[in-house]
């Protein structure tokens, strides 16, 4: 049970390491947004081509799989960065936050995992935290509009769908195929988001590669995130996922406060600091 619980610590870690890794790339080069994705998707899939063994049996059954992953995963990344361009930044990234209940759902309804007074706690702890940490800043001053609504429900869903097929994939597979599975889903989001970027940032590719230490660093991070992720989603892990998502969704919360608060000394509110103190709370009640 420690070795769960180290892995999911990782996981929330390598998290952090992605979005440092990102806000680096944003301010140290010109690169864009797709530019990026593509790139780490890219180092992400030679990950798990290294850790593979080389051994790599590839199934129609399993391509079917990557292909609704690479949908989501793209779907995400598109709609996050629209969201935030034409809505509320804040709203934006609690309603992506909240996307992990998506397989939270799945595992206690389709799966029907034990539900337990304090995973009842921590969920609804874990909600007021996101709300009261992702309350609308001073200075920010997009409101809602029609497009948001939609660039933000296909961010929700895309993100959500990503974790929700590498959990019944694992469910069918097993440990089988979990390397061949990430290759062809990263591979076809590389393929994806490199297309839109030759069209959409055709002058943003150059300068973006200048920031080849970020995204290798993010793409070798989000390998490990994704492989842990898939080892703990096993039936036999010991590990229930509708506690491991929103744990991961608290913990990532939790460092991401602490990281933004004291290490980039973004001033944040009262409120949010209350949120701070809740989050850490669901994660300690998620783990009763």
């Amino acid at each position: 049970m420690f070795l769960n619980w180290l892995m999911l610590a990782t996981v929330i870690l390598g998290l952090i390491v992605q979005s440092v890794s990102q806000k680096t790339f944003n301010m140290k080069t010109s690169g864009g947004v797709f530019t990026f994705g593509a790139a780490y998707s890219l180092f992400a899939a030679l990950f798990f081509v290294a850790t593979s063994g080389f051994k790599l049996e590839f199934t129609v059954g399993v391509l079917i799989y990557s292909i609704f992953f690479s949908l989501g995963y793209a779907t995400s990344v598109v709609g996050l960065f629209l969201a935030i361009k034409t809505g509320p930044l804040s709203l934006t990234t609690l309603i992506n936050s909240l996307s992990l209940l998506i397989p939270t759902l799945y595992c206690l309804i389709v799966l029907k995992e034990p539900i337990k007074v304090s995973l009842i706690i921590g969920l609804v702890l874990l909600l007021v935290a996101l709300v009261m940490i992702n309350l609308k800043k001073k200075g920010e001053e997009k409101k809602v509009n029609f497009k948001w609504v939609i660039f933000v429900l296909l961010a929700f869903f895309g993100n959500g769908s990503c974790a929700l097929v590498q959990k019944m994939q694992v469910q069918e597979y097993g440990s089988d195929y979990m390397h061949e599975f990430m290759i062809m889903a990263l591979l076809l989001v590389f393929l994806s988001l490199g297309t839109v970027a030759v069209f959409t940032e055709r002058k943003l590719i150059k300068p973006g590669l200048r920031g080849a230490p970020w995204f290798m660093l993010c793409g070798i991070f989000n390998g490990i995130c994704n492989l842990l992720v898939m080892i703990l989603s096993k039936p036999d892990s010991g590990m229930n996922s509708s506690v491991m998502f929103p744990v991961i969704s608290g913990g990532d919360m939790v460092l991401t406060f602490i990281i933004s608060r004291f290490f980039y000394k973004e001033k944040l509110t009262r409120t949010q600091d209350i949120g701070f103190i809740l989050g850490v709370l669901s994660i300690i009640a998620l783990n009763l």
